[in-house]
């Protein structure tokens, strides 16, 4: 029990819970409506939807090892992309990776670009699944877009989103190996 006592009374845990919580929020906040935005942006398009859908899945099939190295690289302050680009227009370079908020915004946004595309594929089936009738029937009341959002396609991605959520759990308590034991 003292060490519950010990822990709790601890400002290096109170302020590793607190990045925890900014960073679990801040990446489930951003993967849940980038992705939800992207399912959309699929459910509207009528030409290439094969071409696009692919395209759009690719980050969710590299390794996520591979996609750190690959943002890593991307963001290094001496030879990455990012900062070569801000040199050539005369900006100064940016320690992504050495700064405290930096560090945490390229986390939360990794981590998101890794997990967008699943969640986009759940929420894309979810949306094909809604009948078009709700959609014409509601048109034909006078239902604005909004509207039609709010009441027909959010309340028939409940199933769906809760999936979504339920994965990025139990992908945060899965063990580090995947070695058989």
């Amino acid at each position: 029990m003292d060490n519950y006592a010990r822990v709790f009374r601890s400002t290096l845990f109170w302020r590793d819970f607190g990045r925890s919580v900014i960073y679990t929020f801040g990446s489930v906040t951003l993967f849940f409506f980038v992705g939800f935005a992207v399912a959309l942006s699929l459910a509207k398009i009528d030409r290439f939807v094969t071409v696009v859908r692919g395209i759009s899945l690719l980050p969710w099939a590299i390794p996520p090892v591979t996609a750190a190295m690959m943002w890593r690289w991307t963001l290094d302050t001496e030879y990455g992309l990012v900062n070569d680009v801000l040199q050539r227009i005369g900006l100064e370079p940016v320690g992504w990776l050495t700064k405290g908020p930096t560090a945490m915004s390229v986390l939360i946004f990794t981590d998101a670009w890794i997990r967008i595309p699943f969640v986009a594929l759940i929420l894309y089936a979810g949306l094909q699944s809604i009948p078009v009738e709700f959609y014409e029937s509601a048109s034909i009341d006078g239902a604005s877009a909004f509207q039609r959002l709010r009441y027909i396609t959010l309340p028939n991605l409940r199933y769906p989103s809760r999936s979504c959520l339920r994965c990025r759990r139990c992908s945060r308590s899965a063990p580090l190996t995947s070695s058989p034991s």
